[in-house]
């Protein structure tokens, strides 16, 4: 609403609205007729298909062509699902569009009532057709998803190489592309394909993108793609995700300057490049900063902060041996705050030794962790790696009797943690019927339900890795063709 009829006439209705029943109930039509009155808008009509209907759209632009000074877009709307399924019905929604060229920002909306829509966009003065673009939800105001045509989108990645697109439509650009990959609308090619329009990013707001694209990926390959797709797909994020951290240069310690988002900033490719780029001058200084925090893991914590702890643990733990282990270990009976536990816990399982992993698993379990915090050991080892993942799943059915004797009294939320943590990350049709198999054989009762989401994911996942391993990332040259 505020987009559509702009901020003086939206602060006039809610004002008006406010002050004829500050004394009084009110229904949700009071505030439409305010705002009616203030913009001369029939804000009803606008709202009405947004709350009082379930959902929300996915906008595709059909064709796209541009003659001379005007872009010339074919639209159709309809109701979009995440799960990729036909929607049930038919629906529509009074969308506003809120258009933006290469050269010319903050247009009125131009309002689309019907499925489709033929739309001429005037280009911005100066713009040529070479360099021209068009993006749909300026500022992300609609709640939609927007799927472009290939043509559109070789030219928003152009916009976001050249800095031409603000924080919000880079981020809402890839959370669309990455949505409607998960839905099947598109391949995850073409996501990582304009991902790669990425490098150098220093926003966090768009990293935050970026972070869910790049982990929910690693997730998928890790789960059942063949082992050289998830080797190919590693090496084009640890080049991404270096440049980042290069480009940012936010370093290990925070600065009287930083603002609120400069800590989460650091925090977040702290542990992006602690998954995709553990080398280099960065492993070394976490390797120094490790050395000194366990030598007196309470007396030299600010050597590894709370915000980055767990990532660096785990990073040195993926690079080092039995050593890294017995110093952390070491350290964890030294401590006392349950903060500073989960720390170490989260982390001990991330070493590549086979028989360290089946060590931790069987500490996990050994009396010595906590009920309660015991599936962060769980959480961690599964989360190393593929092969961890695979040992997590076989300890959890050879030692089941055991772990749910433990945790029978608890509240059933731990096992739900537990059932996450031992066989949550597979994407395989396979893994997903073992998974049923198991849990028909062994019922937990009190933990139906996820064990329902879990298959569900699984077999989601299956899905998206399917048409994925199907698509162009199965050729060596695609990710040349990223480099």
């Amino acid at each position: 609403a505020h987009a559509v009829f702009g901020h003086e006439a939206f602060r006039k209705g809610l004002q008006a609205y406010m002050k004829k029943h500050q004394y009084s109930n009110t229904e949700t039509f009071d505030l439409w007729s305010a705002w009616s009155e203030s913009s001369g808008t029939a804000v009803k009509d606008l709202m009405s298909t947004w709350t009082e209907q379930m959902g929300f759209p996915l906008l595709e632009v059909k064709s796209f062509k541009i003659e001379g000074s005007v872009a010339k877009l074919s639209l159709e709307q309809s109701w979009f699902l995440s799960s990729g399924k036909v929607p049930p019905e038919e629906k529509t929604w009074n969308v506003p569009l809120l258009i933006r060229t290469a050269k010319q920002t903050g247009r009125d909306a131009v309002m689309m009532t019907s499925k489709t829509m033929d739309v001429e966009v005037p280009l911005g003065a100066g713009e040529t057709a070479d360099e021209a673009f068009i993006m749909i939800n300026e500022g992300i105001v609609t709640p939609m998803r927007v799927s472009y045509t290939p043509e559109m989108l070789q030219r928003l990645a152009k916009a976001v190489s050249a800095g031409k697109l603000s924080a919000i439509d880079r981020s809402g650009l890839l959370m669309d592309l990455y949505a409607l990959a998960k839905a099947g609308k598109i391949g995850l090619d073409e996501v990582l394909k304009f991902v790669s329009s990425y490098a150098g990013e220093k926003d966090y707001v768009v990293w935050e993108a970026l972070d869910t694209v790049l982990m929910g990926s690693n997730k998928l390959f890790m789960g059942g793609a063949p082992p050289e797709m998830h080797a190919r797909f590693k090496a084009f994020a640890s080049a991404l995700v270096s440049k980042g951290w290069k480009e940012v240069d936010c370093g290990w310690t925070s600065k009287p300057t930083d603002g609120h988002t400069d800590g989460l900033l650091r925090s977040l490719l702290m542990r992006l490049v602690s998954h995709f780029a553990p080398d280099g001058d960065w492993i070394e200084e976490a390797r120094r900063r490790f050395d000194l925090y366990v030598e007196d893991p309470e007396g030299r914590a600010s050597d590894l902060p709370d915000e980055y702890r767990t990532t660096v643990l785990q990073a040195v733990l993926s690079k080092g041996g039995k050593e890294e282990y017995t110093k952390l270990m070491a350290a964890y009976r030294k401590l006392e705050k349950n903060v500073d536990l989960k720390h170490v816990q989260l982390s001990v399982g991330w070493s590549p030794v086979k028989s360290v992993k089946e060590e931790v698993m069987s500490w996990a379990i050994s009396g010595e962790v906590k009920i309660q915090d015991f599936f962060y050991v769980m959480i961690g080892v599964s989360a190393s790696s593929r092969e961890g993942l695979g040992m997590m799943w076989e300890f959890f059915k050879s030692n089941f009797k055991t772990i749910h004797k433990m945790v029978k009294s608890a509240n059933g939320s731990i096992m739900d943690a537990c059932l996450s943590a031992s066989c949550g990350g597979w994407t395989s049709e396979e893994k997903a019927s073992e998974v049923e198999a198991f849990f028909e054989k062994n019922p937990l009762p009190a933990n139906t339900r996820k064990i329902s989401q879990i298959l569900e994911e699984i077999r989601a996942n299956a899905g998206f890795l399917s048409r994925t391993v199907a698509s162009d990332l199965a050729k060596e040259e695609f990710w040349n063709g990223l480099a």
